[in-house]
């Protein structure tokens, strides 16, 4: 059985703001896409549905790109975060312990 002593933290703050980055985008695309249904249901516009609609997508994916740059920050400052107090939690009471199995092994 070998034992995660240490992390590396920015590798783990990397992929945690990828994770919330992505998270943030899908997010607020599903919200925008929600606002534009509701506004065209509830015929809430004046002029052009066409354009409404464009103009409610352009502010949708705008959101979503400065809510999925907003989040991948703060997720990339929890994963740093974390993997600080991980190192220091596996240092004093050991590491998560991980068993390798080499290969697939056969019933007999």
């Amino acid at each position: 059985m070998k034992e995660i002593k240490k992390i590396d933290k920015f590798s783990v703050a990397r992929i945690v703001g990828l994770f919330y980055g992505l998270v943030g985008f899908l997010s607020a695309l599903f919200i925008a896409g929600l606002t534009v249904i509701n506004i065209i249901k509830n015929k809430d516009f004046a002029g052009s549905t066409i354009l409404v609609t464009l103009f409610n997508l352009g502010a949708g994916l705008l959101l979503a790109v400065l809510s999925s740059l907003i989040t991948a920050l703060l997720g990339w400052l929890i994963g740093f975060l974390s993997a600080i107090v991980y190192n220091i939690f596996a240092a004093r009471f050991g590491g998560i312990k991980i068993d390798f199995t080499e290969g697939e092994e056969k019933n007999k």
